[in-house]
């Protein structure tokens, strides 16, 4: 099978940092997908996302109402997208 007349190679990007998502998924439409169908690695990008949002906004300098707005207007829109594309298994 050829792409863009180069031979499709193996989903696996070993010049890729194994923790990170490039090596062993693909995006399809927003969507991590791993070559083995587990969910941990993304579940792994999501919790560190989010982790770093929450912190930028406890950086930003800013207290109180202002503070709640950056949380509902940026972080929540940023991960609800993520969880709208990724079914995630609640167990």
């Amino acid at each position: 099978m050829t792409i863009d007349g180069e031979k499709l190679r193996f989903i696996v990007n070993t010049a890729a940092d194994p923790t990170s998502l490039q090596f062993d998924h693909f995006k399809e439409l927003g969507r991590w997908i791993s070559v083995d169908l587990s969910e941990d690695k993304i579940r792994t990008e999501i919790r560190r996302r989010l982790t770093e949002d929450m912190e930028a906004v406890d950086r930003c300098g800013v207290n109180g109402l202002c503070k709640a707005f950056l949380y509902e207007h940026f972080v929540v829109r940023r991960l609800s997208w993520v969880f709208l594309v990724h079914d995630l298994n609640l167990s």
